[in-house]
């Protein structure tokens, strides 16, 4: 039957490392939200069960995106970035405020963060403009045009406020654009333009708690230690894991509150205490597999915009690994960036999922023999 041979040409086509790795994350995950929710929440199992959920949904759409072409993506950019500035707007005007940020959208029952679906979005239209203009960059007015890409979403995430979610954004496009390769001029402009935006937003934006993250992260003192308190149990709770850990469930930190946002913010520290180094190097093991098999793709890469939305991935998820390992570790201030596939939060777990299976999307297509012959001579 047709189907049938189809189905085995998917299988014999996609590259199931970039699946395994993935889930085996997410497995260890569950592991760590069930010892935190059975123990420290009294038995409660709502935030496991409902990650449980979101993970089964996310790893079924990531098979179904896998099996779509990747060129569907570039088609239909426009749509997705109207929709992504929509959905950013919407949350300003009637999101839901929590921890004193406005970013959540409620659909009944349930809620979600645009802001992680704004992050997937962002990779695939900045993939889909630097594949056409990459070689045109060297022109102002496209380098402006890239800029505003990012700077609209970022502008409205920093108005919920959420720094670190804006950062990241914009963070994304520098990223890019170094890869690419620009004028230095452009860059030392780009480098007095962010500093002027910061400063801006300091004056104008920030909260009065972003403000004494940031203080307190850059001016240690004894006058800032309630501001540090997350910080310090965080790295308190990673030394006291030592080689092997706690074991699940028998983490004084985590496990008796002394540690907030154990299972979100700082799920990072929760493995280094419960499961020692050793399960930080699977971690931190599991991630490399799944690095080194997106950067060998990318070097097996003949098509632009392929090559450009894996470099993001790669960029995005790099980025959100080292900000919250580095809060947990203190050598990054706390700016409320979950861990990929680790953290707690559905919309972060469902949007990674998805851009993991546009990779393994572009890796099937790789292996059919499906790319257009065209390369980035950047890259």
């Amino acid at each position: 039957m047709p189907w049938t041979r189809r189905l085995r040409e998917f299988v014999r086509q996609s590259d199931w490392w970039l699946f395994a790795s993935p889930i085996l994350i997410i497995g260890l995950s569950l592991a760590v939200l069930y010892s935190i929710s059975a123990v420290r929440a009294g038995g409660d199992l709502y935030i496991f069960k409902k990650q449980l959920v979101v993970a089964v949904i996310g790893i079924a759409a990531a098979l179904v995106v896998s099996a779509f072409n990747y060129r569907t993506w570039q088609s239909v950019n426009v749509v997705l970035y109207i929709s992504m500035l929509a959905l950013l707007v919407l949350v300003l005007l009637f999101g839901q405020r929590i921890h004193s940020t406005r970013g959540w959208l409620g659909l009944g029952p349930l809620s979600f963060q645009p802001v992680e679906f704004a992050k997937l979005v962002l990779v695939i239209v900045l993939g889909g403009y630097f594949a056409r203009r990459a070689r045109e960059l060297n022109r102002f007015a496209y380098l402006l045009q890239s800029f505003i890409l990012a700077a609209l979403p970022a502008g409205l995430v920093l108005l919920q406020p959420d720094f670190g979610s804006a950062a990241i954004l914009l963070a994304l496009w520098a990223s890019l654009l170094l890869i690419i390769g620009v004028k230095r001029r452009y860059l030392v402009g780009l480098f007095i333009l962010g500093v002027g935006g910061i400063m801006m937003s300091w004056v104008f934006l920030f909260a009065p708690y972003q403000k004494d993250r940031l203080v307190s992260f850059i001016f240690p003192s004894e006058r800032t230690k309630s501001q540090n308190y997350n910080v310090r149990q965080a790295i308190i709770a990673i030394g006291s894991g030592e080689i092997s850990g706690r074991g699940l469930g028998a983490g004084p930190q985590s496990q008796l509150r002394f540690l907030p946002e154990a299972g979100s913010d700082f799920i990072f520290a929760v493995v280094g205490e419960e499961l020692g180094f050793v399960g930080v190097s699977i971690l931190l093991g599991l991630l490399g597999l799944w690095f080194y098999r997106v950067w060998r793709l990318l070097f097996r890469c003949r098509d632009e915009f392929a090559s450009f939305v894996l470099v993001g991935v790669l960029v995005l998820m790099f980025i959100e690994i080292f900000i919250n390992a580095g809060m947990a570790m203190g050598v990054m201030p706390v700016v409320g960036v979950p861990f990929p596939l680790l953290s707690a939060g559905g919309s972060s777990l469902l949007a990674h999922l998805i851009l993991i299976g546009i990779v393994a999307g572009i890796a099937r297509q790789e292996n059919a023999g499906g790319y257009q012959i065209s390369r980035v001579s950047a890259i």
